[in-house]
């Protein structure tokens, strides 16, 4: 079947641009924050520290790049593909398929990821390139 790479539209592009921006200007009113703690000290040093530490691992967690979905084809059914990266290097891979099968996978560092579908067929989802096929998008293919 036809390979489809994983886009990012301009619009989409300019969301992500917002929304790095955003992720930054909260990263600074963090360590704002932080630096107004220690000068005051209301909490020991160690305690802010950590609370400052854990709230930025928190939000680079959340911080997601997401890519455009990706609209396949099979047999009159539709399956849809959404694709999320975050800081981390986890990959959130979402499927919705035209029948109500939905399927939610977080995978780290994938090379390639395959899906059943209900009728012999899979759903190839390539982020390593190798000698066969290269990098960044999917394909349906016979299981």
């Amino acid at each position: 079947m036809n390979y489809h790479h994983f886009r990012i539209s301009k619009a989409n592009f300019l969301f992500l641009l917002l929304k790095l921006f955003a992720f930054l200007a909260a990263v600074f009113l963090l360590a704002k924050l932080r630096y107004e703690m220690q000068t005051l000290a209301i909490m020991p040093g160690q305690l802010i520290d950590l609370v400052f530490l854990a709230c930025c691992l928190v939000l680079g967690w959340m911080y997601r790049v997401g890519l455009d979905a990706i609209d396949l084809s099979h047999n009159q059914q539709k399956i849809k593909i959404k694709v999320a990266y975050n800081v981390y290097g986890f990959v959130f891979i979402k499927i919705l398929c035209g029948s109500g099968q939905e399927a939610s996978v977080r995978l780290w560092n994938p090379k390639n990821f395959k899906y059943s579908l209900p009728d012999g067929w899979s759903v190839e989802c390539i982020f390593k390139s190798d000698n066969k096929m290269p990098k960044g998008g999917c394909r349906l293919i016979k299981s």
